[in-house]
């Protein structure tokens, strides 16, 4: 769930290309059978994981390069893991992820050992239910060094999916791996924004957390949408585990104000106003209100359309820009 503005764009204007569970086949109905392609990064990181445990971050880091880095060095650029292109900027987010990694392994595993059985059987459901997808490409799992959970990144010169099993595995009921997947696999069925405004965000984001809810049946408003917690101007986090707060029960205490708050920012651009709807690191403006209220929103709208009897399929044709109307009529009625 963690596409950047600059993501939105890009995945609008580039040709995709070579991931599925199954394909759509000819044109007469019938399908062709293809393995979905999971670039599976994890056992080479479980085999630095053995060898470094325990050791200092500089040598565990020397391991690292030579282990992971050089077996994969298409994920570890600045650009995939929204790093600086300062030198050494690997190496500094490095050190305080290693410090805090024992903890967080037994976790990490279990997710490693799971994921990749639960991406197969979520790609082929969400064929199944949308049976024009043919987007092609890679997933990766790897250790991201907390940069996403799951996320479109150029690699390769090409729009991939990535997800972070460490991210992944802090998040507690948030986005587990196949909701993550269906969220992250529909942004690249869906229309792309052709503008950077707020509004289109809503609808493009809360679409797809709409769409992880009907692929995996029985999910919670808590494991469709991003973890939520109050944000704390003071000291703004990308996920902050003291301020965490449930979204069936708090988000609707919070819902009227927040909605009066982002319809005064549907045609907005602005850096500030997306961190203050969209980012766990939100803006001052918040206040100590949840954060990515956005999504929210979004997936509101598209569930009142559903409810009129739109499904996924239409509403992934429809242009971001074009619903925001949409979006300003739920928050409209929701703020009163």
């Amino acid at each position: 769930m963690t596409l950047t503005r600059r993501d939105l764009l890009w995945l609008g204007s580039t040709a995709l290309a070579g991931c599925a569970a199954r394909l759509p086949g000819p044109s007469d109905g019938s399908r062709a059978e293809a393995a979905l392609e999971i670039v599976d990064t994890m056992p080479a990181f479980w085999a630095f994981w053995e060898s470094a445990r325990g050791r200092p971050a500089d040598e565990a880091f020397a391991r690292f390069e030579r282990a992971v880095v050089a077996r994969h060095p298409e994920l570890y650029t600045a650009s995939v893991l929204g790093l600086s292109a300062e030198e050494g900027a690997l190496r500094a987010r490095f050190e305080p992820w290693w410090a805090a990694l024992p903890a967080r392994v037994p976790r990490m595993r279990a997710i490693s050992d799971a994921l990749p059985a639960q991406l197969e059987v979520a790609a082929a459901r969400f064929v199944d239910a949308l049976p024009a997808f043919d987007w092609r490409g890679r997933c990766y799992l790897l250790a991201s060094l907390d940069a996403f959970n799951g996320a479109g990144r150029m690699i390769d010169g090409a729009p991939q999916l990535a997800f972070g099993v460490d991210v992944i595995a802090d998040e507690g009921p948030s986005m587990p791996g196949p909701v993550l997947f269906s969220h992250e696999l529909f942004h690249f069925h869906q229309r792309q924004p052709e503008q950077n405004v707020i509004g289109a965000g809503v609808w493009f984001e809360g679409l797809a957390v709409h769409a992880s809810r009907v692929l995996n049946p029985g999910a919670t408003l808590d494991e469709v949408l991003p973890e939520q917690h109050l944000h704390d101007p003071s000291d703004p986090q990308l996920l902050n585990r003291a301020r965490a707060v449930s979204a069936e029960r708090e988000l609707p205490r919070y819902e009227r104000e927040l909605a009066g708050m982002l319809l005064g920012a549907l045609e907005s651009d602005s850096e500030q106003d997306y961190a203050t709807f969209f980012l766990g690191r939100a803006s001052d403006a918040l206040g100590e209100r949840p954060v990515r209220a956005a999504y929210y929103f979004g997936l509101r709208t598209a569930e009142r359309l559903a409810a009129r009897g739109y499904g996924l399929q239409e509403l992934s044709e429809r242009a971001p820009e074009e619903m925001i109307p949409a979006v300003r009529a739920t928050l409209e009625d929701i703020a009163g």
